[in-house]
């Protein structure tokens, strides 16, 4: 029987971070759901140890882009019945972003275009 996580841990580690970011984001905005922020937190962690990832600055610059990013206000269309702020756009908007791709250059320790399958 394959990995449950084979298919993540065969992504280029640039991507494997990028998805861990995504996954942290999910988790912060979702602080005051506790079942999906646990669930977001944990997949987060399980995709930083597929990569060889700078853990002591890594987590400190992941987070500061996230911050840069997820409490930004959106307007939706205003006939919109819920309101809402956009959080999880937030998240993809930080997830297509430069800020994001030039952090991850920085926190990959090693060859970013490998995966955990070619080094393991």
């Amino acid at each position: 029987m394959e990995d449950g996580a084979a298919f993540m841990k065969r992504l280029p580690y640039t991507q494997l971070i990028k998805d861990m970011a995504l996954a942290r984001c999910f988790a912060m905005i979702n602080a005051n759901n506790k079942m999906m922020a646990l669930d977001a937190g944990q997949s987060s962690n399980a995709m930083r140890s597929w990569a060889p990832y700078d853990i002591a600055e890594g987590d400190e610059k992941i987070n500061a882009v996230i911050d840069k990013y997820k409490d930004r206000q959106n307007h939706f269309h205003v006939e919109s019945l819920v309101k809402s702020k956009g959080y999880t756009l937030n998240c993809f908007r930080l997830y297509h972003s430069k800020d994001l791709d030039d952090v991850v250059k920085e926190v990959i320790t090693e060859n970013p275009e490998h995966n955990w399958y070619q080094d393991n």
